[in-house]
């Protein structure tokens, strides 16, 4: 099938084949294009029934568009099927675009806020490398007000509190909230405004370096000082 845990494979195995493609002989280019074809058939099928998988228009969309823009965009040019896939799962995003309210809320709440936005950033980040565009079918401007949403979320005793699809965990294991702050920045040269305030709450709760370990899925607009940020 073609569910949540294609995208980790998907990845994983395109990067591979992506970084490596010069150095990979024949044989093992087609032995990993054998493993991806049965999921690209798959991801074809589940589009063309209107399977509520990637229909539905929650958090499922974004993460199985995730992992399919993975393979669309690395075979883009070497196999007939990718700019049709790409199409067909961009054109499904529009289904989640307004999960994310115009008052910063998110329609599934916290923790699905998380996977869908993280899955709607490497989207983001592929298109725009790409294809020279962002997403349209992404309400970017309102996202400043998803993270304080978010941030509303941490009590003061460092559990996040446990309503609807948010659980009391201790402290943010991701940078969802700051990446959120910083969407709208253009690049390094236009620098976002933060607020000094909202990320010191965030980084009041925040501990170790939980999603800094893949360096394929850090967002590389978090490399700056944010002790100057919040002493601003």
């Amino acid at each position: 099938g073609f569910d949540l845990f294609t995208t980790p494979p998907m990845r994983r195995w395109t990067l591979i084949a992506d970084i490596l493609w010069n150095d990979l002989s024949t044989s093992q280019h087609e032995e990993i294009q054998a493993a991806f074809d049965p999921l690209i058939e798959n991801f074809f099928t589940i589009y063309d029934e209107g399977h509520w998988a990637l229909f539905n228009g929650n958090n499922w969309t974004p993460v199985l568009v995730n992992g399919a823009l993975y393979w669309g965009v690395t075979y883009y040019y070497e196999d007939e099927r990718a700019p049709e896939l790409v199409q067909r799962a961009l054109q499904t995003l529009w289904l989640h675009r307004d999960f994310y309210r115009a008052d910063g809320t998110y329609e599934e709440g916290l923790s699905y806020a998380s996977v869908s936005f993280d899955a709607l950033l490497e989207i983001n980040h592929m298109v725009q490398r790409v294809f020279g565009e962002p997403l349209e079918s992404v309400y970017w401007s309102d996202m400043v007000a998803t993270a304080e949403w978010s941030l509303d979320f941490m009590a003061p005793d460092g559990l996040l509190v446990d309503f609807g699809d948010s659980w009391a965990k201790r402290g943010w294991y991701n940078f969802t909230p700051l990446s959120m702050m910083l969407i709208n920045e253009g690049d390094f040269d236009d620098p976002a405004e933060l607020d000094p305030c909202l990320v010191q709450r965030f980084f009041s709760n925040k501990y170790y370096y939980h999603g800094m370990t893949d360096p394929f899925r850090t967002n590389p607009q978090l490399l700056r000082d944010w002790y100057e940020v919040v002493d601003a």
